[in-house]
């Protein structure tokens, strides 16, 4: 790959007009890292657009561009766009777990995940609510068959499989029943599969009493953000009230039939109320009778004292509430989803339209991505060339010093793996030494005087270098190649936008 950026201006203006062209060659450079800063009206997104299409059309075909664009003004031609907000269904699960016995598994997923919603401010978690966090999510991995300790079980179904299981029965909601409420759930319509070993209703007719059970996984699958908040709020209820899944059931079928009841007392006149409210009065003993035989049960198997430990673990309805309120907030953001961006898989440009997200949305969106591409590209293994390039616009917004910062992880560590990192900023002083130092190339657009001193410091360089440069006219373009022995900084001319 190659990207011409111009032509060095002291040749061009002291040697009547000569062309020494900049140019960046991914076969000569010690690394494919580039960062490219300038200010706002600097010309950086011009820049960067210009590098993107440069490098993809004259690459053999086998590199791929995701372009992270913050404010949906990086459209190159022979691109794939994705737009992701709330209202599109597009996304990508959080909780998916890498069934790689080396390089995946239960708590890499969690940590992942925890890592993820720290990197924001208005999501972050204090110690005991990502203590309880990590202990929700491992019982909800355990619930789905995932041990954390067992890589043999961090496989999931294969989809060809679930797909021709589940054929002719997409439009079915399985019911997680327990066995004793069997009778009460076929009274209300449900059928029973034995083929998936599960009742269940079409979907339209999921309402009502119904709702009393929630949604039963016949498949083994790894659990989505909206399973997370159905199992904490599920766990929370049941915590609160110091009983188990079946007697919460029979409980929500007391409070129903008790607002029944109040409803017909109301609102039935008084010729026909006896006999109305004669047959509820039943139905809400027979409820009632049930819900107390049911937590009787339950007393009656505290026998180990293990029954005590989810007690102890959520000890905290303040701290599991406030977990549960975090779940709920980051599933309404929109971006995790099942349905998977329908990118042209024949396009070299995949960009993400995130301009209609929110800063901490952003910094979901972009590090769970990130995430992904470099649990991707080392699991791949060690690569002779480039293969993927991730192009982040505003990057000083997802970039912080913590070790597991991804773009620190990705610039110190992705390179043999092939994928390499372009980040685009309005300051170099956004970004430390040592993700400067891992840098193979830099492109240095006019910067905002306030920030000379600090863009001087942070690139090694005299200050007056940085006030040679103009908008949209010329840069200051430093590319280290395997062969230098040491790499300057090149003033260099810029050929004028849309020549």
């Amino acid at each position: 790959m190659q990207i011409q950026f111009g032509c060095a201006q002291w040749n061009y203006n002291n040697e009547g007009g000569k062309v020494v062209p900049i140019t960046w060659d991914s076969s000569a450079v010690v690394n494919a890292h580039m960062m490219v800063c300038g200010k706002s009206g600097s010309g950086k997104s011009h820049q960067l657009k210009r590098a993107i299409h440069s490098a993809s059309r004259t690459s053999d075909g086998t590199v791929r561009f995701h372009v992270f664009d913050r404010h949906g003004d990086l459209g190159v031609p022979g691109e794939s766009v994705v737009k992701f907000s709330e209202s599109t269904p597009f996304g990508f699960n959080p909780l998916e777990v890498n069934p790689d016995p080396h390089f995946g598994g239960v708590r890499k997923a969690i940590q992942k995940f925890i890592s993820g919603v720290n990197r924001t401010g208005s999501h972050k978690l204090g110690p005991l609510q990502e203590a309880l966090m990590r202990r929700l999510l491992e019982e909800l991995y355990a619930s789905r068959g995932f041990n954390k300790d067992d890589y043999r079980t961090w496989v999931p179904q294969d989809s060809y499989e679930i797909a021709e299981k589940m054929r002719g029965k997409e439009s079915r909601v399985f019911l997680d029943v327990p066995y004793a409420q069997r009778d009460r759930v076929k009274e209300l319509g449900a059928r029973w599969d034995g083929d998936l070993k599960a009742w269940w209703v079409e979907r339209d007719a999921y309402a009502g009493d119904l709702l009393m059970w929630d949604p039963k996984v016949v498949f083994k699958v790894s659990p989505t953000l909206a399973d997370a908040v159905a199992f904490a709020e599920r766990k929370m209820k049941a915590i609160f009230l110091g009983t188990n899944a079946a007697a919460m059931g029979h409980l929500a079928e007391v409070n129903r039939q008790a607002a029944a009841f109040h409803r017909i007392a109301t609102k039935l006149n008084k010729e026909s109320r006896d006999e109305e409210l004669e047959k509820l009065q039943k139905r809400l003993e027979e409820a009632r009778d049930k819900a107390m035989s049911s937590y009787k049960g339950y007393l009656n198997t505290v026998e180990t004292g293990r029954e005590l430990d989810e007690v102890i673990h959520y000890r905290s309805m303040d701290v599991m509430t406030s977990v549960y309120e975090r779940l709920c907030n980051l599933n309404a953001i929109g971006i995790f989803r099942n349905t998977l961006p329908p990118h042209d898989h024949g396009a070299a440009i995949w960009r993400y339209d995130i301009s209609a997200l929110a800063a901490d949305e952003a910094k979901l969106f972009v590090h769970f991505k990130l995430s992904q591409m470099f649990d991707d590209a080392r699991q791949r293994g060690q690569q002779p060339c480039v293969r993927e390039i991730a192009a982040v616009d505003e990057a000083e917004m997802y970039f912080t010093d913590d070790d597991d910062n991804m773009l620190n992880t990705i610039s110190k560590e992705a390179r043999k793996f092939g994928l390499n990192l372009w980040a685009a900023s309005q300051s170099p002083a956004h970004f430390s030494e040592d993700f400067i130092s891992n840098l193979g190339a830099k492109v240095i657009l006019y910067i905002d005087p306030t920030k000379w001193d600090a863009s001087a410091r942070n690139l090694k360089i005299e200050r007056k270098k940085i006030e040679h440069l103009r908008p949209r006219y010329n840069g200051l373009i430093q590319i280290i190649n395997n062969d230098d022995v040491k790499s300057a900084y090149n003033l260099t001319l810029f050929p004028k936008e849309g020549a």
